[in-house]
């Protein structure tokens, strides 16, 4: 697969950019063409998707970007081209929120997105986003944690299983962090 593209825009169009990488043109669907300028240099993720009559390039900005995006086509009746509209109208802050807020209506303002989209996106996508973003707000105090552990004494092999352990906790302090993992590590010692 191709994972991104650098190059040199060839040319614009209304929903695709062209992008000279050493002599070869990537034709890459792009909502915000308008962006770009020719002649100029880009770096876009992408994602290629295979179908029975095409081969399709998707472009994006961001990695964040591109992993909504992978999310969304995931989810029963979204396509591409409709998850790439969403993209270019809603930011991805936007639509998350919208997504753990179980808010409907503002879904269904979104082009190509009606009661029963909305609903669907929410059902598929609504614990997805949640671990991901519990894995991203502990990740750096739950490495302190590791970190705290190992000079405790605590092999690697001892703590291998904790840190999935820990996301599951949410949001907390490094104290509340630390006595979670104690009691983890008690706990697997008696085989609990």
């Amino acid at each position: 697969m191709i994972a991104f593209v650098r190059g040199v825009v060839y040319a614009l169009h209304l929903d695709s950019v062209i992008v000279d990488v050493n002599g070869v043109g990537y034709e890459i669907r792009f909502n915000r063409v308008d962006e770009l300028k020719l002649d100029s240099t880009v770096f876009l993720h992408t994602m290629m998707i295979v179908r029975e009559d095409a081969q399709t390039l998707y472009g994006f900005s961001t990695i964040e970007e591109k992993r909504m995006f992978e999310q969304l086509i995931n989810v029963k009746g979204i396509g591409p081209k409709t998850a790439m509209t969403m993209l270019s109208v809603a930011s991805i802050d936007l639509l998350s929120q919208a997504i753990l807020n179980e808010d409907v209506t503002y879904l269904k303002t979104l082009p190509q997105i009606g009661a029963k989209s909305a609903s669907q996106i929410i059902l598929d996508l609504k614990g997805k986003l949640v671990k991901e973003q519990m894995q991203q707000v502990n990740s750096a105090n739950i490495t302190d944690t590791m970190a705290a552990l190992k000079q405790l004494g605590y092999r690697a092999s001892e703590l291998s299983g904790l840190p999935k352990y820990l996301v599951t906790l949410g949001d907390v302090d490094d104290q509340t962090l630390l006595k979670a993992s104690l009691n983890w590590l008690l706990k697997q010692k008696k085989g609990v």
